[in-house]
């Protein structure tokens, strides 16, 4: 950092003790941190904002007038040129995940060190951007889980011919050869083929066979029943296969989505309880 600039800093907050302290440490850690103006609010720091241009703000994410979230959505509409670094005491990769995917410049937690958050300034003023080791771990988190809910969204919304096609594509059928046995065409084939890829995030039917085996929704067969075709005990038996594979999925996607409500669920009481202190 240029040692002749001084980054200019706001701090909105609702609690004035924690203005303060967070004022203090700053301004005693290093200089060239300018304390331009502290707010109790969101709406409060777009009305000082205008007179006081700053080049960073900590923006406290629950305000009860215009909270965090909705004053960076105001910034980034209005087009506002400057920098948010989200303070909260949730660490909450949701949140987090969502946020930074809108474009805040980092997402801080309240307990964090002194030494982190002045590192957070000097990068965002410097870079842009931070991301602290709980970002980078809400980033991967939640893309992971925002991938894992629509890939089993597109599984839970597969039809019985889609799901015919899979179970032969893991048998190791090619397009051509699943054409006739649906009463399709090879295009139609292809379309599936990519539809399913799609919902089970792979690239290639191998890659989709491993991941249906290991899932549990495919069980390999012989080269016998394969060539065999589908006789009346054979269909019989897929219909059976068919019904599991769709419990199976449905099963995976209602796991998922009930665990992220009850992992929203707890944050929420756990709010509920700070707001009673």
């Amino acid at each position: 950092m240029n040692s002749s600039s001084s980054i200019k800093i706001a701090i909105v907050d609702d609690q004035k003790l924690v203005r303060t302290g967070i004022a203090k440490l700053l301004s005693e850690f290093n200089e060239q941190f300018e304390i331009v103006f502290e707010a109790a609010n969101g709406q409060e720091f777009l009305d000082l904002l205008e007179k006081h241009p700053v080049d960073i703000v900590l923006l406290d994410i629950e305000m009860h007038i215009l909270n965090g979230v909705k004053t960076f959505r105001r910034i980034t509409q209005d087009q506002i040129p400057v920098k948010v670094i989200m303070l909260s005491m949730h660490d909450d990769a949701e949140i987090a995940f969502k946020l930074l995917k809108e474009g805040v410049a980092a997402y801080l937690l309240k307990d964090c060190s002194t030494s982190e958050m002045v590192e957070a300034l000097e990068k965002v003023y410097e870079q842009g951007k931070y991301l602290s080791p709980f970002a980078e771990n809400a980033i991967f988190n939640g893309y992971d889980e925002q991938k894992k809910i629509e890939s089993l969204k597109l599984q839970n919304a597969l039809t019985e011919r889609d799901l015919d096609v899979l179970m032969m594509i893991c048998d190791g059928l090619k397009s051509e050869e699943i054409a006739p046995k649906i009463s399709a065409s090879k295009k139609t084939v292809d379309l599936t083929r990519t539809k399913l890829m799609r919902a089970f995030n792979v690239k290639t039917a191998n890659a989709l066979m491993r991941v249906c085996i290991i899932q549990g929704l495919y069980k390999p067969r012989t080269d016998d029943e394969i060539e065999g075709g589908f006789s009346a005990v054979e269909d019989a038996r897929r219909e059976r296969r068919m019904v599991r594979l769709r419990g199976e999925i449905s099963c995976q996607f209602k796991s998922v989505i009930s665990n992220k409500m009850k992992h929203q669920v707890v944050w929420k009481q756990i709010y509920f309880c700070y707001q009673l202190y």
